[in-house]
């Protein structure tokens, strides 16, 4: 018996080891080694908001200084053509939902684009609750209750510790005044406490040793197959992936080298991620990054 009971603490502890070791092989995406990586045309060195056409062949932009839509190849992020739906303006996020695209404004003002593919779409704006002082930058679309999710670089009433997402329903074109999603620091102490195996760990929890929670979104999209919540935060070079239940599933700290200024994220039908970076000092880019499902 004592020897069965050794066997079965050896295999158990290789085991948890084998897990523990490689959690970060079961991540769908290989950050370490983008799959392309393309330079932009210059009028897009201000690229601050990335999504998919509505029959998925093309990625859509919006840079933001100029009211224009940019709808870019595919195959290596050149652009097909544009679409003015606007005035200059500090435009940050940017989501195509069937055949209208919806642009989000740092002072928290919504743009409907309809039939944004015409020659001539018209331009529908609301403003709400949010404004300047929210610094708004993330925008995607959630399928679940046909919603907006809109994503604030500044805490949420007043609180340091925190950062709130909030809720635009398409139905009746409605925001919601508390957070759909909020990201905590507890929940990225929680989570680091737990895997200390992911890539780059000490670089990751240096930058949460603070009572301020100083990761800042720049972007957001929810992933076609999980459903999962993609943050990206310019400030910190970092993602971090929630569930529906506010819980954190996943870290990742980009390499500074790739992603001097990552401002936009969208995934494709098939779940492959795009992340665009603003030119700081050269071209500005897009990285794709297959997926890869466990």
């Amino acid at each position: 018996m004592k020897i069965y009971a050794g066997i079965t603490f050896v295999v158990i502890s290789l085991f948890s080891c084998f897990f523990t070791s490689t959690a970060q092989l079961l991540f769908p995406y290989q950050f370490h080694a983008p799959d392309a990586v393309w330079e932009l045309d210059d009028e897009l060195k201000e690229i601050s908001g990335l999504s998919t056409s509505r029959d998925g062949q093309q990625l859509v932009a919006v840079q933001d200084e100029e009211g224009i839509i940019y709808f870019l190849d595919k195959k290596d992020g050149s652009i097909l053509r544009k679409v003015s739906f606007w005035d200059d303006g500090d435009y940050e996020g940017i989501e195509m939902v069937g055949k209208d695209v919806f642009v989000i404004k740092s002072t928290g003002t919504v743009y409907w684009v309809k039939e944004a593919e015409s020659q001539e779409p018209v331009t529908e704006k609301f403003n709400y609750d949010l404004n300047k002082d929210n610094d708004v930058e993330g925008l995607g679309y959630d399928p679940v209750g046909n919603r907006l999710l809109l994503a604030c670089k500044a805490h949420p009433d007043g609180r340091k510790d925190a950062r709130g997402i909030y809720s635009f329903r398409l139905g009746d074109m409605h925001l919601t005044q508390d957070p759909a999603f909020t990201l905590t620091l507890d929940a990225v102490h929680q989570y680091l406490s737990k895997h200390p195996e992911i890539p780059r760990y000490d670089k990751v929890k240096s930058f949460f040793d603070e009572d301020e929670l100083d990761f800042s979104p720049s972007a957001l999209a929810v992933h076609p197959n999980s459903g999962d919540l993609y943050l990206l935060s310019s400030k910190g070079k970092m993602i971090i992936v929630m569930n529906r239940k506010n819980e954190i599933v996943y870290i990742q700290k980009l390499q500074k080298e790739e992603h001097p200024q990552p401002e936009g994220l969208c995934f494709d039908r098939e779940g492959n991620l795009y992340i665009s970076n603003e030119g700081k000092d050269g071209k500005a880019t897009i990285l794709v990054y297959r997926h890869r499902p466990n």
